[in-house]
């Protein structure tokens, strides 16, 4: 994992968007996390969206690093192309697609429908996740070479959260919002016989993406060499 190329990165894009960074993590999993964060942010803009900051913390962008603290004391993006508009979110607590036993996962990185924060402090005392019908996409974000396990524990983290990718079509606004599929994103290569796995989602109807070499994409990214969205197939 290339630390400076991706911490070149995050400063770059946050530098466009004329917000300074409050903090750069040095934990490189975190790190991780945050260039999954403007990869997400180049795909909307890639694909037309216009992309802001929002919420600063003393006119800085306040990063969340962890899955502790609340989502209104970060900061994050707004992509908005048209009627269509999300926000883009790192380490955010969504609910389980089952819904009958309480359990909420932190994703990575989280597209959701706007406004869904609460804003009065009664639904803030309140407030312990994002609904499961307000997120729209997420990406999980690993350190790690694409091995086996890996793609299974990923495919078994889509089933309780947005299990709809692993069978039937998207929705019509779906595919008109230009939006992506559940994604795992690596720093690491594909490990032998992974590639192949992967090719197979789709014969069994698993509508989910894999980004190997993050940093190799950013770079790319930053010098103008890939200019399509990385979240295609």
């Amino acid at each position: 994992m290339d630390v400076e190329v991706i911490s070149a990165a995050l400063k770059r894009y946050i530098d466009t968007h004329r917000a300074e960074l409050a903090r750069v993590p040095v934990i490189q999993s975190q790190l991780l996390e945050l260039g999954a964060l403007v990869l997400t942010a180049e795909h909307y803009k890639i694909n037309g969206y216009q992309i802001r900051v929002s919420n600063l913390i003393d006119s800085k962008f306040r990063v969340k690093r962890s899955s502790g603290g609340k989502p209104w004391n970060f900061s994050w993006f707004v992509a908005t192309r048209g009627k269509h508009k999300v926000e883009i979110h790192a380490n955010l607590p969504v609910a389980g697609f089952y819904g009958k036993d309480g359990a909420r996962y932190v994703v990575d990185v989280a597209v959701c429908k706007p406004d869904f924060l609460p804003i009065e402090p009664e639904g803030r005392r309140a407030w312990t996740s994002a609904g499961n019908e307000t997120l729209v996409t997420f990406i999980e974000a690993k350190k790690l070479t694409i091995y086996p396990m890996l793609l299974a524990q990923f495919i078994g983290i889509v089933h309780e959260i947005q299990p709809r990718f692993l069978a039937g079509r998207n929705a019509p606004m779906f595919a008109a919002g230009k939006h992506f599929s559940p994604t795992l994103v690596t720093t690491g290569p594909w490990a032998r016989s992974c590639e192949q796995i992967y090719t197979e989602f789709g014969s069994r109807k698993f509508r989910v993406l894999v980004v190997p070499n993050l940093d190799v994409v950013l770079a790319g990214l930053g010098s103008g060499t890939i200019v399509t969205s990385p979240f295609r197939k």
